[in-house]
């Protein structure tokens, strides 16, 4: 629903919608495109592919605080590839998106990819929205074990499974993995752009992300 997209995530005026990656307020209409370029689709920050078969249309793959607006050719180049570092940050490894006649918008990067290295870097300025997004998803939906404890509740299994960090972060180990991802939250603190998005998914949704209005769990779990 292009209204929940933009209440989630508006853009700079009422007519546009915050491209995730490129943090770009004011290239892309709120209007569904039905994912031409230049207009938005829908970005599992946890990509579907490596959800270990878990996203589907209901519980994480469609919890609002993991949905994010995304122009569809700077979706397909983020594609399933998980996150982590590129070593080369050029004309040739920065991607952006693109506006409805086909040309880059290149007044914000998006990200860099490197061909080759199965890794996207976001920007600076969504680095941190994607670790605290990628921190309550592992808790919110992980199997209770794995998260380390139980939980007074339950819940249909079909919402909760096995997901491992290192599936969506390109790291030689689950340590490494969280420690880029504590890095990244460091680097780039909760914005205005999240607490909105926190408000707006929990008034839709009923529930908020700690790891936004606490940013300081991520280091304390």
């Amino acid at each position: 629903d292009p209204d929940i997209v933009y209440a989630t995530d508006p853009g700079d005026t009422s007519s546009y919608v915050m491209d995730f990656y490129s943090q770009n307020g004011q290239a892309m209409s709120k209007s569904w495109g039905s994912g031409k370029t230049g207009t938005w689709n829908r970005e599992h920050v946890w990509c579907q592919s490596l959800s270990n078969g878990l996203w589907g249309e209901n519980g994480g793959g469609a919890d609002l605080h993991h949905l994010r607006p995304l122009e569809s050719t700077l979706n397909s180049t983020r594609n399933n590839h998980p996150f982590g570092y590129v070593p080369t940050h050029n004309s040739n490894t920065a991607k952006y998106p693109k506006n409805t006649s086909g040309s880059f918008i290149t007044d914000k990067v998006g990200g860099w990819y490197m061909s080759g290295l199965d890794a996207f870097e976001p920007n600076d300025e969504s680095k941190g929205d994607v670790a605290r997004t990628l921190m309550y998803v592992y808790t919110h939906y992980n199997t209770y074990t794995n998260v380390g404890g139980s939980t007074n509740g339950s819940g249909s299994s079909s919402y909760f499974g096995e997901l491992r960090i290192t599936d969506i972060v390109n790291a030689n180990s689950e340590a490494a993995a969280w420690g880029l991802l504590l890095d990244w939250s460091s680097l780039d603190p909760v914005s205005t752009v999240e607490s909105t998005k926190n408000e707006a998914a929990a008034r839709f949704q009923g529930n908020r992300n700690p790891f936004i209005d606490h940013p300081e769990y991520a280091d304390i779990v």
